[in-house]
């Protein structure tokens, strides 16, 4: 009995270390990006993101700025959709 156990368990450690050897890969870090890396690429993806002088914000541009329109209105100035080469027209 004493000798089957033996066995038995010598067969178990074939197993786990036939698995050890055909089981997963562990992971390669080498192409892994770096904290400095992926600081850099969200950069260079937020300049690529079209963003209003006035506001910041992406979803219009300085032309359609609500804020720049408020103070104009506020201000006396015309909008500069009624702009032409530096001079205002009357409207």
């Amino acid at each position: 009995m004493a000798m089957n156990f033996a066995m038995l368990q010598s067969e178990q450690q074939q197993v786990w270390n036939g698995y050890l050897k055909t089981g997963p890969e562990p992971m390669d870090l080498s192409l892994a990006e770096t904290d400095e890396e992926a600081e850099i690429r969200a950069i260079e993806q937020h300049r690529n993101i079209r963003r209003c002088f006035t506001c910041g914000s992406s979803k219009q541009l300085r032309a359609n700025c609500p804020l720049l329109r408020a103070s104009q209105a506020t201000s006396g100035r015309t909008p500069a959709a009624n702009q032409k080469y530096g001079t205002v027209r009357e409207t």
